[in-house]
């Protein structure tokens, strides 16, 4: 399954590198609620869209957890943020993903940090 987030506006900053290039960092937080279903693996995609107004060259992304809950007794409760990437999906646009998962009956993921490095023409 999918949790799509929209489109949202993160922090971001621009710095000049060389060659007229410049790196655009962006970084935020993603809020949302999935809960594990048993002791085995729950996973799902986390995508948001990123309205741009620079042309990007090359992209990465990565992530990490960053709200967690238990409600009952942990037994091997375990979370997780698998992978994550961004890749243009049309010239105004990047698409963030990352894969969470987690494993136990009553945990939850409230949301994850994530980070987009962009290189672009200045």
């Amino acid at each position: 399954m999918t949790i799509y987030l929209g489109n949202i506006q993160p922090k971001f900053i621009e710095i000049p590198v060389a060659y007229g290039k410049i790196l655009v960092l962006f970084s935020d937080f993603a809020t949302f609620t999935f809960k594990g279903t048993g002791q085995n693996w729950a996973y799902e995609d986390v995508i948001i869209d990123i309205r741009v107004a620079r042309q990007f060259e090359k992209i990465t992304a990565s992530a990490s957890l960053s709200s967690i809950r238990n409600v009952g007794p942990s037994v091997d409760a375990a979370w997780a943020v698998n992978n994550a990437s961004a890749f243009i999906l049309d010239p105004g646009t990047i698409r963030f993903s990352a894969q969470v998962a987690i494993s136990d009956i009553d945990g939850y993921l409230h949301g994850i940090s994530y980070q987009i490095y962009a290189l672009a023409s200045g």
